[in-house]
C-alpha cells in the first residue's frame, strides 16, 4: 500500500510500464511503480478530483480543482496545461486521433488538442458531472444536470438529447450493438438505441 496522507476520491489509471498514476485532496497527481514506490508527484493548484488518462503517447491528462486541464510527461513534467476557467471534477476523455474532451463544473465541454490548444466549445443547460463516453465512431455520450443525455460529434455538434426525469450524473456504458445504458436520479435505469431513441427502462429502489 502507498500512502499520501490526504484522501483519494478517484480511480488510478495504469500506464504502459505498469505506473499507476493518481491524485490526491493534497493538491498532487502521483505516478507510483506497480511495486508501490513513488516515481513522481506533480503539484496542482488545488485538489485533484479528476481521475487522470493516459495518451497512446504515454501523455497522462488530469484535471484539478483550480480549473486546470493538465498535460504530463511519462516523467511527471509539465506539457502544457489549459485553464477551463472553472473547478474541475470531471474525468478527461480521448479519441482516436488524441483530442481530449473534458466537461467544467459549469457544464461547458471542452475538445483540446495534443497541442493544448482549444478546438471547441460545447454549453449545455446545467453542470456536467459524469465523465465523457465515446463511442465507436467517436460521438460523445453525456449526462447533465439539466435531466438530459447529450450525443456530440466529435466537432462539437449536438446529434441529439434525450430528456430523463431528473438529474443524469452517471456514465454511460456502451454495448456491442451500440446501445447506451446509464442511470438518472428519477431512479430509472436507461437503454438507448445510438440515436437517442429509448429501447426500455427500468426503475430501481433508489437513485
Amino acid at each position: 500500500k502507498y500512502t499520501t496522507g490526504s484522501a483519494i476520491l478517484s480511480a488510478p489509471a495504469v500506464g504502459l510500464d505498469g505506473s499507476i498514476y493518481f491524485g490526491s485532496n493534497d493538491n498532487y497527481l502521483y505516478s507510483i511503480s506497480s511495486k508501490g514506490t513513488l516515481n513522481w508527484k506533480y503539484k496542482t493548484g488545488n485538489y485533484v478530483y479528476s481521475s487522470p488518462v493516459v495518451g497512446t503517447n504515454s501523455t497522462v491528462y488530469v484535471g484539478s480543482r483550480d480549473g486546470y486541464l493538465y498535460a504530463l510527461s511519462k516523467s511527471g513534467k509539465l506539457v502544457w496545461k489549459y485553464n477551463m476557467g472553472n473547478m474541475n471534477y470531471n474525468n478527461p476523455a480521448i479519441g482516436t486521433d488524441g483530442s481530449i474532451y473534458i466537461a467544467s463544473y459549469t457544464g461547458t465541454v471542452y475538445a483540446i488538442s495534443t497541442l493544448g490548444t482549444l478546438l471547441w466549445t460545447y454549453v449545455t443547460g446545467s453542470k456536467v458531472v459524469a465523465t465523457i463516453t465515446i463511442g465507436t465512431d467517436g460521438t460523445l455520450y453525456f449526462g447533465c444536470d439539466d435531466y438530459n443525455l447529450y450525443a456530440l460529434t466529435s466537432s462539437g455538434t449536438l446529434q441529439w438529447k434525450y430528456k430523463t426525469g431528473n438529474l443524469v450524473e452517471s456514465s454511460v456504458a456502451i454495448g456491442s450493438d451500440g446501445s447506451l445504458y446509464f442511470g438518472s436520479y428519477d431512479k430509472y435505469v436507461y437503454a438507448l438505441t445510438s440515436t437517442g431513441t429509448l429501447k426500455w427502462k427500468y426503475l430501481t429502489g433508489g437513485l
